[in-house]
C-alpha cells in the first residue's frame, strides 16, 4: 500500500516475477496489466478501458489497439 500526502491510498499486486499486475485506489480507479512470458506488456486496462499491444519478431511494439 502507498499513501500520498493528500491521503489517497493505492494498493498494488505483483506477480511472481515482480511485475505489477493490479493497482486499486481509494477513489475507485482500478488498473490491471497483463504480461507475456518474455516480459512484454500485452495489455493494460484502466477501469473499463483496455489497450492491447503486439510485438514483432525483434520484440518491438508493432501495434497498439485502442477502444
Amino acid at each position: 500500500m502507498h499513501q500520498y500526502k493528500n491521503g489517497l491510498k493505492e494498493h498494488s499486486l505483483f506477480d511472481k516475477h515482480g511485475r505489477q499486475v493490479e493497482q486499486n485506489s481509494d477513489v475507485g480507479t482500478r488498473t490491471q496489466w497483463w504480461w507475456s512470458e518474455a516480459n512484454q506488456l500485452l495489455a493494460k486496462k484502466v477501469n473499463q478501458c483496455l489497450v492491447r499491444y503486439s510485438y514483432d519478431e525483434y520484440e518491438r511494439i508493432n501495434g497498439i489497439s485502442y477502444p
